[in-house]
């Protein structure tokens, strides 16, 4: 391992915090390789190693990226998404990534600060929602709501079919995909007045989505008070 990586490791470790890993723990989260720190020192954590070891080329951050990854620790994951790069990112590590992610915090960030800025958006969508993982499925609604919020150019008709589809579909769902298919509709239904009115109908037919994280309740945004 790189020795970046092993002083970031280390200084993760001695920044680790029982009531932060409590928080986590009763949403649902193994917590067993999380140490707690907070996004500030995870992004600390970098500085401080670049400061010791030289600032990184974007070459070395995405070996540094692997590196953290691979290491197991929650902690460790958050950075090495912050650090990667799209222009390295491949396609196989996408899916190990998001395959490997063992809670909904790091498929979210990997969507948002990873898979958006790609080209393979459809093509994850396509394959992520069909997977018998409810992460990896909600990893593919995260990503139809990101792309349905980009200015990327969308075929209507293929996010008029994925309307229909979380309109037949969500009441079913685990709770991990539930609130990523009411992120996409709302999402769709910003994006043009026809759209608008179709995500409206489903929103209407839904209605109120509880969730439930590790037995803590919660309600999902209203997606027919935002689209009205």
């Amino acid at each position: 391992m790189p020795k970046g990586a092993e002083t970031i490791l280390r200084d993760l470790k001695r920044r680790a915090d029982v009531s932060t890993r409590t928080v986590w723990e009763q949403l649902g989260m193994d917590v067993s390789h999380y140490y707690g720190a907070s996004i500030k020192e995870i992004r600390d954590s970098l500085q401080r190693s670049e400061e010791k070891h030289a600032e990184l080329s974007l070459k070395e951050r995405h070996a540094l990226a692997l590196e953290l990854w691979d290491s197991g620790v929650h902690d460790a994951r958050l950075l090495a998404i912050e650090i990667e790069h799209s222009r390295y990112i491949t396609k196989v590590q996408l899916d190990k990534w998001i395959k490997e992610s063992d809670f909904f915090d790091l498929v979210d960030t990997i969507v948002r600060d990873l898979v958006s800025k790609t080209s393979y958006m459809p093509e994850k969508i396509e394959q992520w929602t069909a997977s018998e993982s409810p992460l990896i499925r909600r990893a593919g609604f995260m990503t139809l709501a990101e792309l349905a919020k980009s200015k990327k150019k969308v075929d209507d008709e293929l996010l008029a079919d994925a309307l229909a589809v979380i309109g037949r579909h969500l009441a079913e769902e685990h709770d991990f995909v539930k609130e990523a298919m009411n992120y996409a509709l709302i999402s769709i239904g910003r994006r043009g007045k026809e759209l608008q009115r179709m995500a409206q109908d489903v929103a209407r037919m839904i209605g109120r989505i509880a969730i439930s994280y590790g037995g803590e309740q919660k309600v999902a945004p209203d997606a027919r008070a935002i689209l009205a």
